[in-house]
């Protein structure tokens, strides 16, 4: 897999609802790739050998610059283990050459960052953005999991879905590691570079919040708001429509019209108007049950 550019997350200016916001900011769960190395320790760890991991520890793994971090000793563990199945061949004190070495090879523009600064001072957006290449070099270079992967595994199981969605389009992706911790992440759809990837739990208090704050958009968006919008699209459509040249309508317009009638399903991707409801009785189902 390609290797991303660098994605330092900015503290949003536009940040109108402080009810959704961590009280901690400038951390890693912030960057989507946070989320996404967590998504694929939790499918390859065992078959990657690596100790039992939580969200709280490999966070502050990243966040903290001290050697003396006893999770930062670990996450250099974990470098080395990756590198180790990666077939490279280097001494224990030298993990960063190695690391160096590979982040160039990967054409990765962080490499001038990790070979001037060194690991220690580096961004945390360019941590997560070389851990997540040695996670992604192993399916290209780590036969032993691919060979696992490809007896054990269907294309739809490595496929990571949201946790739920709403009507505006925002999708929601939940992960809760096996000591409690959570993190709750949304998004907006078919966003290819996660332009609105927003941290919105990371703690039980800030999971409430969220919750509350699902119950009460749920009550001041019903369903008759969403066919006020859809039937407003429609008459803009049927004028844009009277303008244009006349002609047989294609399959792929009839079906779209057809999808029209259901004021619910342009704002629902699998066309469920609770979704909303369905996100928050599954975030209080997870609290009360798991936490």
């Amino acid at each position: 897999m390609a290797s991303t550019g660098s994605s330092d997350v900015e503290n949003e200016e536009e940040n109108t609802d402080q009810t959704l916001s961590p009280k901690k900011v400038g951390r890693a769960a912030e960057y989507p790739e946070f989320a996404i190395i967590w998504s694929y320790l939790e499918n390859f760890c065992e078959l990657l050998r690596f100790p039992e991991l939580s969200l709280d520890g490999l966070e502050d793994a990243f966040n903290s610059h001290s050697p003396r971090n006893e999770n930062c000793r670990q996450l250099e563990y974990l470098h080395k283990k990756l590198l180790v199945k990666l077939n490279r061949r280097f001494r224990p004190d030298k993990w960063e050459k190695a690391l160096l070495k590979i982040a160039k090879e990967q054409n990765m523009l962080v490499s001038w960052d990790l070979e001037n600064f060194g690991y220690d001072q580096l961004k945390i957006g360019t941590k997560l953005e070389l851990f997540k290449m040695l996670l992604e070099c192993q399916f290209d270079t780590n036969n032993k999991l691919k060979t696992v992967i490809n007896k054990s595994y269907e294309a739809d199981e490595l496929r990571l879905t949201p946790f739920g969605h709403d009507m505006d389009g925002l999708l929601y992706w939940f992960h809760m590691d096996e000591s409690g911790g959570v993190r709750l992440y949304s998004t907006e759809e078919d966003e290819v570079e996660n332009e609105s990837w927003k941290l919105l739990a990371s703690d039980l208090e800030e999971l409430e919040n969220v919750i509350e704050y699902l119950i009460i958009k749920s009550e001041t968006n019903p369903k008759d708001i969403v066919l006020a919008k859809r039937e407003e699209e429609r008459k803009k459509n049927e004028e844009k429509t009277k303008t244009s040249k006349k002609g047989k309508k294609s399959k792929k317009a009839a079906a779209k019209e057809e999808e029209d009638d259901n004021p619910c399903a342009r704002c629902y991707s699998n066309v469920q108007p609770d979704s909303v409801s369905i996100t928050v009785v599954n975030l209080k189902e997870r609290k009360m049950t798991g936490l």
